[in-house]
């Protein structure tokens, strides 16, 4: 498996913020996968869901992410 994407609305859902995080296997890291993952599924909270706001946590130690 090359990945795996989070993406889930946060409460009160009210507010339509949603969460996006990712993982992926060291083996593909540099691929720009988890770029291309984020960009679509950011397009696809904004266009289709109609989120406000999509926030996203990275590890300080993973200077790429």
């Amino acid at each position: 498996m090359i990945g795996h994407i989070y993406f889930n609305q946060t409460v009160p859902f009210e507010f339509l913020t949603w969460e996006i995080g990712y993982i992926f296997n060291p083996r593909y890291y540099g691929n720009g996968y988890a770029t291309e993952a984020s960009r679509r599924v950011l397009q696809y909270g904004f266009e289709e869901l109609k989120a406000h706001r999509i926030i996203a946590m990275c590890n300080p130690e993973n200077a790429s992410s």
